[in-house]
């Protein structure tokens, strides 16, 4: 039986508990090996040692899989003895700097669609606060969703002070882009803000029929 040790910086070696014993050869497969995207990960036959011919692409994986994620099955074959052969899996798990790194806004929003089940890109995203004696809505700032469907960076703290805020989501235009009709031409999220330091975030599920929202931290 052979048994696997795994190491993952910029790079791993693979090596199994036969190779003192016999001469082992090393292959993977999988995603980012012979599937799409082919060629990020390559190993050594003799040694084990698996590297990354670029860098870790969140953007890359995400455009053939749901999971930002590659699942590579690594193999160890005897070929002096009796070919005995074993295998192990190992899943590396890709994530974008704005999800690793905490957002420096005091406000902050993600947008999933559930249709895919993938974040929402480049849907337009609008901040207003209820300002002057008629409160009339003024808008802040303008932004769109990234890669991972987020608006990391609505509103700096400083800018942040006690009264009612909208969000307001164009999912009309994002849902026509992706090919849909959709009932809803926006979606408004309006809140209040009771402390300057308060950390608010807001999820947003949408499909072309329905859309959910809650408030996070």
């Amino acid at each position: 039986m052979h048994c696997f040790t795994l190491s993952l910086l910029l790079f791993a070696q693979i090596k199994s508990n036969k190779d003192k014993e016999t001469k082992v050869f090393y292959s993977i497969t999988g995603q980012g090996a012979d599937t799409p995207p082919v060629g990020v990960f390559v190993i050594d036959r003799e040694t084990g040692k698996l590297s990354v011919t670029k860098p870790l692409d969140r953007e890359d994986i995400s455009r053939y899989v749901t999971a930002a994620q590659y699942q590579l099955r690594m193999q160890a074959t005897d070929l002096k003895g009796q070919g005995l052969r074993t295998t192990a899996t190992a899943v590396i798990k890709v994530q974008g700097k704005d999800e690793s790194e905490a957002p420096s806004s005091s406000l902050s929003t993600q947008v999933l669609n559930t249709l895919t089940g993938r974040p929402a890109t480049a849907l337009a995203v609008h901040l207003s606060r209820l300002e002057g004696p008629s409160l009339q809505w003024k808008e802040l700032t303008q932004s769109s969703t990234n890669a991972a469907g987020r608006c990391p960076s609505l509103l700096a703290p400083e800018q942040v002070r006690a009264g009612t805020y909208r969000l307001r989501f164009d999912t009309g235009a994002y849902w026509r882009q992706q090919g849909y009709a959709s009932g809803y031409p926006y979606v408004e999220v309006v809140f209040t803000v009771t402390e300057e330091t308060q950390k608010l975030h807001f999820p947003l599920l949408i499909s072309p029929f329905s859309y959910t929202t809650y408030q996070g931290s």
